[in-house]
């Protein structure tokens, strides 16, 4: 039943993590880890995720790139998902880095990454930051030239300005 499997789904990634903490240089460790983070992922445990994923990435001496890239995703995917856009631009961006693997969609990650900056942008814009809203509108089209949300980012950055100019020219004409 779903209890039972739930129960020891969370006794399986208990006692990787024991496994790898007993033995971080033992071969199979990073894979038990990259395992474990993608597990959580797919759980919705995001934090965990990241925790765990964190974890492999900072391995001495380093996992294997096929490895790496695995937690990469899943750092990526999790911190667009927890709201730490910038975050996940940066690992998106690690991402991007690795090279080319056959059937890789090159421009999903391009979506992701315009996405990750445009969240940041409508963060400082919620939080009044307009100047910094408008350079991370305007960076869109540095991280990602050919990104489909390039056009709106633009938009929002003029439109940001303008707004901002209006403001500015109307506190004048009151003075």
């Amino acid at each position: 039943d779903e209890v039972e499997r739930l129960a020891w789904h969370q006794e399986y990634i208990e006692h990787s993590l024991k496994f790898a903490e007993t033995f971080p240089g033992h071969e199979q460790t990073a894979s038990l880890l990259t395992s474990v983070s993608e597990e959580l992922f797919a759980a919705g445990d995001l934090e965990r995720a990241v925790e765990i994923a964190g974890l492999v990435v900072t391995m001495q001496p380093p996992a294997s790139i096929d490895l790496e890239r695995v937690v990469w995703t899943v750092l990526a995917h999790a911190q667009f998902d927890l709201a730490q856009f910038e975050q996940a631009e940066q690992a998106y961006l690690r991402l991007r880095s690795f090279p080319v693997v056959e059937g890789e969609d090159r421009a999903e990650l391009e979506q992701r990454i315009a996405a990750s900056v445009y969240r940041q942008a409508e963060q400082q814009q919620a939080q009044g930051n307009i100047d910094a809203a408008v350079a991370h509108f305007m960076r869109v089209a540095q991280a990602a030239p050919n990104a489909g949300v390039l056009p709106n980012a633009t938009y929002d950055a003029a439109a940001l300005l303008i707004s901002r100019s209006e403001e500015h020219t109307s506190e004048l004409q009151s003075h």
